[in-house]
């Protein structure tokens, strides 16, 4: 006896699939600028292939899963949506290796919720589908480029100046080659971003004092020496929130740091060319190198039980 064939709409399938192809063509016909919000859509909203953007295959993919899932073709649906899968894997996979992508990530999932919602209206006792292998691969590809995405959009916490910043220095309070590094700085102070880094108690509380000084009005530079070189060292009273919070944005910091490949600091950073002291057409010849004989973060030898590091003005 031959058995009819359902050609009733599948309800989920379809509303997942006109979600996609909505947002597909949102992205295909917006501003780029509008629309990118990390490295990766930057990278891939040009990207095309014999001229043909992969938003408007994506546009394609999903009218054609739209289709199937209007017209109850449950089997095709699910060999399209395996598919489509499929090439968003080998996507996903390249994203892990280059930068990831959130409009690409967003995509991916409705693709992913495009295969599973195909997979449950063509399940059935009589046709068990097995493990879902594209969707566990999927999972994995996309948990790796959504930690890659969140280690991006985690900037550094500046504790004075602006993310556009031309010159950044990540710095700790204690570290001498630091502070000539921070004094090289001083005549650009304007453009610098300062990121501090704790090497240890006493470097959150140097780093705690220096932002209640800044957040009163006082100049970071003036805070600075303030928590530095006060005697007796003046002393940040913190919550326990607000010393959590503070330990959170420092590991942060510190995390950037290593990020950077680096283990030392200070760690100078310049984003064009930066109006440093004696850089430019006009800077005077002298003073036109900043310090820069680095330290451990344990210390100047990079042992934690070492002892106190030199003054700068020893070397």
């Amino acid at each position: 006896m031959l058995q009819r064939r359902n050609s009733s709409p599948l309800g989920i399938p379809l509303l997942v699939c006109l979600a996609g192809l909505s947002f597909a063509t949102w992205v295909a016909f917006a501003d780029s600028q509008e629309t990118c919000i990390s490295t990766g859509c930057q990278l891939f909203s040009d990207l095309s292939y014999a001229g043909v953007s992969l938003w408007h295959v994506g546009m394609f993919a999903f009218a054609t899963l739209s289709l199937a899932a209007l017209l109850g073709r449950t089997g095709l649906g699910l060999a399209l949506a395996g598919l489509f899968l499929l090439g968003d894997i080998a996507l996903l996979a390249l994203m892990a290796f280059i930068a990831p992508c959130a409009n690409c990530l967003i995509i991916a999932t409705l693709f992913a919720l495009s295969y599973a919602a195909f997979r449950a209206a063509k399940a059935s006792p009589r046709e068990p589908l097995g493990f879902p292998w594209l969707l566990f691969i999927w999972a994995l590809l996309c948990s790796s480029n959504l930690v890659a995405l969140a280690e991006e959009r985690l900037s550094p916490w500046i504790l004075q100046g602006t993310p556009e910043a031309s010159v950044r220095i990540y710095f700790s309070p204690s570290c001498p080659a630091c502070r000539d590094a921070i004094m090289g700085l001083l005549p650009s102070a304007k453009d610098v971003a300062f990121i501090p880094v704790a090497e240890n108690d006493d470097d959150l509380n140097a780093i705690a004092v220096m932002q209640g000084q800044i957040a009163e009005g006082s100049s970071f530079f003036l805070a600075y020496r303030r928590a530095t070189e006060a005697t007796p060292r003046p002393v940040a009273l913190l919550s326990a929130t607000q010393e959590a919070s503070l330990r959170f944005k420092l590991l942060r910091n510190k995390a950037h740091v290593f990020a950077a490949g680096s283990n030392r600091l200070p760690l100078i950073q310049t984003h064009g060319l930066a109006k440093l002291p004696g850089i430019g057409s006009n800077a005077p010849a002298a003073d036109a190198t900043l310090p820069l004989q680095p330290l451990e973060f344990e210390g100047c030898s990079g042992q934690p039980s070492a002892a106190p590091c030199p003054d700068a003005t020893a070397r």
